[in-house]
């Protein structure tokens, strides 16, 4: 497990996790320095007044520096508490670098997976669910980097303040080492023998249900009409209430298994103590308290320090399924190229589609397109129909750049589609879908989807909507085009989204625009006006392209040239 981890830490982070290491070694040292502090006083109170007696104290007493037991008292304690002082201050100090090289990872790990999530592009997206991709990004760091390192720091912490404590004891008194061992040795070993496998299962467990939780409250509040209308909101409760159940149980049982430790080694320790005094009952009184007392100093530091050991080690194997998913969010298989602002790739003559072939991995045998060809010229409006199923969508995310063909190529004028140039081409292209995407964010930030809030041009944005005639819903905006308009953007009608969407494409100068049913739930007067504004669109800029997908042939009457992907798809379409 640890080779695992050591190869997630990036090599960047490779020496702060090497002083991150160092920092837990310095907290161990103080935490025994301050430890040892005690002794002295504890010798100072048994032996009374005859430790002035003793080689180096009597020196003083002789000079007059240390008149009476009193001032040795005081001296006594005020060392002692300026030593726990700067060991607290010092360990404040090593915390906090501690803490802010965590964090620190969390952010490398969340954005590293955010953005490698993007890079494996549409289709493995589409593949899995957004609440679990959600969920590896914001919660897993989180878990793997406070939980997993986190606990791996504080147990090296605590067990080389172990260690050290033991190696004092076993050249001071051998016997109290091996009585130490005695009591806390098996303690731990019988625990992490039994829970191990337990631990890894239950927390497995826990985040497949927290998904399916996350999951079922995105689709309650998503599907509330549908919901509400079927009167399955009794059925989806069920559900919830069995989910809520389902980790009550893991998290009782968690909690039962992370108090274990604490009566275990208590009875440990009252045992050793048993022993010892039964032991050492031959030995003179002032012998065996001081024995007895450096038993306890130890033995009640290191029974903290074992608690936190296997609360910790808990935590690691409770947490250990994050291992996995960080591994695999990690792994870099995106190959999206990188967004590069304002340049574009060479679009003056064609888009062409050139003897491609294409389906989906589980269906291979029966292929969506079969050395299918295309050519679109810049400037055209052409319309795409075809019934459910004939691959109207698909043939987009073909010409999006989203998938590419299993055979034949795309061409951009004389420029093949690939990796490299595919962020390139996003730049020359806009999309328009039945149901536009909306952020919860204002109208502008919804417009100008690309840019800072300080670089939009709400003078471009106004002027496009004004183009669009929606002068009369920026006039009841509170805001105006800064007015928030949610993700579901509910007081908004289908035409006014439906603009909303087309005043994306026009704010960044799009030389293509794809129209994907864009159309099809609006009501026949709405829908006509959408048509029409497309239409105006295309007159006044004869150099823009227009792909427009629809079920129904009348949608796209103002169209250039239609084609029906029924009849063609399956044939050699000669451009």
């Amino acid at each position: 497990m640890i080779h695992r981890i050591w190869k997630l830490i990036p090599s960047a982070f490779h020496k702060k996790a090497f002083f991150i290491v160092v920092a837990a070694i310095i907290r161990a040292l103080l935490n025994f320095i301050s430890l040892a502090a005690l002794l002295p006083m504890i010798l100072i109170i048994i032996e009374g007044d005859e430790i002035l007696n003793h080689t180096f104290i009597a020196q003083y007493v002789a000079r007059g520096l240390l008149p009476s037991m009193q001032h040795l008292i005081i001296i006594g304690c005020v060392v002692v508490f300026l030593v726990f002082l700067g060991k607290n201050l010092l360990s404040i100090i090593l915390l906090r670098y501690q803490n802010k090289k965590f964090n620190a990872l969390y952010e490398y790990y969340s954005k590293s997976i955010f953005i490698e999530y993007y890079k494996r592009g549409f289709t493995s997206i589409k593949k899995r669910n957004s609440v679990l991709l959600a969920h590896n990004v914001l919660q897993i760091p989180g878990n793997f980097v406070f939980n997993v390192l986190g606990s791996f720091t504080a147990i090296i912490t605590e067990a080389l303040l172990i260690l050290t404590i033991y190696i004092t004891l076993l050249i001071y008194k051998p016997y109290a080492s091996l009585l130490l061992t005695l009591v806390f040795v098996p303690t731990v070993y019988l625990y992490i023998k039994t829970i191990k496998k337990r631990l890894q299962q239950m927390g497995q467990k826990e985040n497949h249900i927290r998904r399916n939780q996350s999951s079922l409250l995105q689709d309650a509040f998503k599907g509330y009409a549908e919901i509400v209308i079927n009167n399955a909101f009794p059925s989806v409760l069920k559900r919830y209430y069995k989910n809520i159940d389902s980790i009550k149980q893991i998290r009782l049982k968690n909690e039962q298994i992370s108090m274990t430790p604490n009566p275990l080694v208590e009875m440990s320790l009252i045992l050793g103590i048993i022993v010892m005094i039964l032991f050492n009952m031959r030995w003179d009184n002032h012998a065996l308290q001081f024995t007895f007392s450096v038993f306890m100093i130890a033995a009640i530091r290191i029974l903290p320090a074992v608690r936190i050991i296997l609360t910790r080690w808990t935590q690691i194997k409770y947490a250990h399924y994050v291992i996995d998913v960080i591994e695999e969010g990690t792994k870099r298989e995106g190959t999206m190229g990188r967004t590069v602002p304002g340049q574009y790739l060479p679009f003056t003559k064609h888009i062409l589609l050139d003897r491609i072939s294409f389906w989906f991995e589980d269906a291979k045998n029966t292929p969506l397109f079969n050395n299918f060809s295309l050519c679109i010229h810049k400037g055209e409006r052409l319309g795409i129909k075809g019934s459910s199923g004939s691959g109207k969508s698909t043939l987009f995310h073909l010409m999006k750049g989203f998938y590419f063909p299993m055979e034949g190529t795309i061409y951009i004028d004389d420029t093949p589609l690939t990796n490299e140039n595919i962020r390139k081409w996003h730049n020359n292209i806009a999309y328009v879908s039945q149901h536009i995407f909306m952020m919860d964010e204002t109208l502008a930030n919804n417009i100008a989807m690309a840019f800072d809030e300080e670089e939009i041009d709400r003078k471009k944005i106004k002027r496009i909507l004004k183009q669009l005639h929606m002068q009369r819903l920026i006039n009841a905006l509170p805001k105006g085009i800064d007015t928030p308009v949610g993700e579901a953007a509910n007081h908004l009608s289908g035409g006014e989204k439906q603009r909303i969407g087309i005043a994306r494409a026009l704010y960044k100068d799009a030389q293509v625009l794809f129209f994907d049913e864009a159309t099809s739930a609006l009501d026949p007067a709405t829908e006509r006006e959408i048509q029409q504004l497309i239409l105006t669109l295309s007159e006044n800029n004869k150099e823009l392209t227009i792909i427009m997908i629809a079920h129904s042939e009348t949608t796209l009457t103002f169209c250039d040239r239609i084609i029906d992907l029924d009849s063609l798809k399956n044939d050699t379409h000669k451009p």
